[in-house]
């Protein structure tokens, strides 16, 4: 990896390097202090024509006026390795994005392409749009004719993009069957742009991705989808195609939330849903816990930052001991008391629990001590209980169980923002379950992130 020095060196040392194909010579970091304007650009136009290590180039934060677009379009266009492209400032507009695109329509090695926290607006998408669809011919349906071949990019990031609102997302939307990955957090998207990208991906998430590719990752998160949008996008998380949806922070609600796990079942692939800060309640808990009992292959559910209280928590429990597929569950600062100990079930797969800034109390950590000891938790590998109101009194309990060798595979117990961690002997009890498990973590406290204790094993971080 090269770093751009301090001063205000242009690219020489680069070229010479890129010239030799210096196989070591993988990825390219443009500090903001370097020159890289059109003579610098030109000159790595010439050199990576026959360069085949370089795979990163990495220019975000500086300018990008449509001449430097229109030669970094002939460099993606050019290269034969390179992969990944983060270029421009938040001042590349449509006309910059325009030159780019050119060069995007010929590329044969771009994966990857970051315009995050830019001045895009709809003119810009379409001109992505068309140089990613250039392949084929688009039909009534959003879908794609056969055709020699498309662009290599299967991952566009467009987050932070405000001016593209729904216009944008709709001239963009014929792209979403030739994508893997598009990242539209927080574009300015309503209702109208989540219905516009679902109608033309829904054209391309068969069960096979054919020659086109298919949209398996969409990110959302930040717009003001609302209840409607989620239910423009629940046919999407229903087809095979979409593994992950994204969307924190959009206002779905409850009725949102319902939307999309109705048609969440056995034939569906989504395998990550995240809806942190959405405005989610128990309705929308009870809606999701009726998709996992009915057998939604869902293996990451993120639902931090809702208020699904004490009967969300009773009810998702309850799912969780019946769902042979979740591996991953996040339900921090979600009002559910003493009730969050429901989630600790034996569930088969479940590796990853967070419980962060539920107020479990000594009641709450002692049900949750007692399902340790109890049931088999042979798959937990991370427990959360940050922010829980664990007293020192419970985590003793706590601790006992473990030593005793509950949940053999646990490898991490975050226990930071607790009562019991400010206590002045809670160290000498962390090093003395250190000793009985060498292989666990116990994070803490923030300034001994990454340090091992005294007694060899594991370390201590908040």
């Amino acid at each position: 990896m090269a770093w751009g020095a301090a001063g205000t060196r242009g690219v020489e040392d680069w070229v010479q390097r890129l010239a030799a194909n210096d196989p070591t010579l993988t990825s390219i970091h443009v500090f903001r202090d370097r020159r890289f304007g059109v003579e610098e650009l030109t000159a790595l136009r010439e050199v990576l024509r026959s360069n085949t290590h370089l795979a990163e180039l990495s220019a975000g934060g500086l300018p990008l006026p449509p001449p430097a677009a229109e030669i970094l379009g002939d460099i993606i266009a050019a290269s034969p390795s390179l992969a990944s492209l983060c270029a421009g400032d938040a001042a590349t507009n449509d006309e910059s994005i325009a030159s780019l695109a050119a060069g995007l329509a010929r590329s044969h090695s771009l994966q990857r392409l970051d315009l995050g926290h830019r001045a895009v607006c709809a003119a810009g998408a379409a001109a992505l749009a068309r140089a990613l669809t250039s392949g084929g011919l688009a039909n009534g349906g959003g879908a794609l004719a056969p055709a020699p071949s498309f662009p290599s990019l299967h991952t566009l990031v467009l987050a932070g993009n405000g001016g593209l609102g729904d216009a944008g997302a709709a001239v963009l939307a014929p792209a979403a069957v030739v994508l893997r990955e598009l990242d539209l957090s927080a574009c300015g998207l309503g209702p109208e742009g989540a219905a516009a990208l679902a109608r033309a991906a829904g054209g391309g998430v068969g069960a096979s991705a054919g020659p086109y590719g298919r949209l398996e990752v969409l990110r959302l998160g930040r717009n003001a989808l609302g209840p409607a949008g989620a239910a423009a996008l629940a046919a999407l998380v229903g087809g095979k195609g979409l593994r992950e949806l994204h969307l924190p922070g959009t206002g779905i609600g409850d009725a949102g939330l319902t939307s999309l796990a109705t048609c969440l079942t056995a034939a569906s692939g989504l395998a990550l849903l995240d809806v942190t800060g959405c405005g989610v309640g128990a309705s929308g808990a009870a809606a999701l816990t009726t998709a996992l009992t009915a057998g939604a292959p869902l293996a990451s559910v993120c639902l931090r930052g809702n208020a699904i209280g004490p009967a969300g928590a009773e009810a998702l429990g309850a799912a969780l001991a019946r769902t042979a597929t979740l591996e991953e569950l996040d339900v921090g600062s979600n009002q559910m008391g003493e009730a969050a100990a429901a989630l600790l079930v034996p569930a088969p797969r479940l590796r990853r629990l967070s419980l962060f800034g539920n107020a479990l109390g000594d009641a709450g950590v002692g049900r949750l001590a007692d399902s340790l000891a109890a049931a088999a938790h042979t798959a937990l590998l991370e427990l959360d209980l940050a922010g829980c109101g664990v007293s020192a009194a419970s985590v003793e309990r706590l601790f006992a169980v473990l030593e005793g060798g509950a949940a053999p595979a646990l490898e991490m117990l975050v226990l930071g923002a607790n009562e019991a961690a400010e206590q002045p002997d809670f160290p000498g009890r962390v090093e003395a379950l250190w000793a009985m498990r060498p292989g666990l973590d116990i994070a803490w406290r923030p300034s001994d992130v990454g340090a091992a204790p005294a007694s060899g094993g594991g370390s201590a971080f908040g």
